[in-house]
């Protein structure tokens, strides 16, 4: 119990948002050409417009996916930009096959100044490194669960979408870099018919549940094309100077024929 409850009050603190920073110079000019240059993270899939969760009011963020094959092989890019799209804010680089099979995870978050590495080996061990303002700190961790991060969530879901439909539970660990430690939940049917489809994302442990709201993520049903995700985010809103984490709503435009 004193192991959960410390748990839960490091959740909850982290609520009140992490501290500014800023990358090292190497990363932010290696961001900073990224976003001039979104055509090297590969083919643009889609683009997402992040909001607060809930009715619509006004952007935040945006962000698009672009993806790099290599037969079985993909990487798959996540950069996320201000809503003016004139600056790169975060970027999640995952490598993994063609079932969303996690091999390693990278982020460069300009708002905090992170930069991390997860490497996840076949037994499921992964392994954290993670700087910010020069200091780092490494954790290796093991787990029977499968390892999602933010490029693989939705391929993960479509790439269970038969069991999903039929009522399995599908439990995962989701890699959170900040935190050097993967969390689990269960990915489950909510909903669905003849438009839109819709999976829960939801924590394992009680304990992480009262702090961490269900995520949410609703495709097409004949398409299988993402139509929205409702739920926790990357980036950070800012609030009088303050950087605070927040639920979003993110709704999505493809510039692809299929998801990737």
């Amino acid at each position: 119990m004193k192991t959960h409850t410390l748990l839960l009050a490091a959740l909850l603190a982290g609520c009140a948002g992490p501290s500014a920073g800023s990358l090292p110079p190497d990363e932010s000019a290696e961001l900073a050409l990224y976003t001039a240059e979104q055509t090297l993270l590969g083919d643009a899939i889609y683009r997402g417009r992040v909001q607060r969760r809930g009715p619509d009011d006004g952007a935040l963020f945006t962000y698009q996916r672009h993806v790099i094959v290599d037969g079985e092989h993909q990487v798959s890019s996540h950069l996320t930009l201000s809503e003016d799209d004139q600056s790169g804010v975060v970027l999640h680089q995952a490598s993994h096959d063609a079932q969303y099979r996690v091999q390693w995870l990278r982020e460069l978050h300009a708002q905090t100044g992170l930069v991390g590495t997860v490497d996840i080996a076949d037994d499921g061990t992964a392994t954290f490194e993670v700087s910010v303002d020069g200091s780092t700190r490494s954790r290796t961790e093991t787990g029977d669960a499968p390892v999602q991060v933010g490029p693989t969530l939705f391929g993960f879901a479509l790439a269970h979408w038969g069991e999903l439909l039929g009522g399995d539970a599908v439990p995962l660990r989701f890699a959170v870099l900040k935190d050097l430690r993967t969390y689990r939940f269960v990915l489950e049917l909510e909903a669905t018919d003849a438009e839109t489809t819709s999976f829960t994302m939801r924590a394992s442990s009680p304990f992480v549940a009262a702090a961490v709201p269900a995520m949410r993520l609703t495709f097409d049903t004949d398409t299988h094309e993402v139509v929205r995700y409702e739920g926790a985010v990357p980036p950070f809103a800012n609030e009088d100077g303050k950087l605070v984490e927040f639920e979003g709503r993110v709704d999505y435009t493809f510039l692809a024929t299929q998801y990737l």
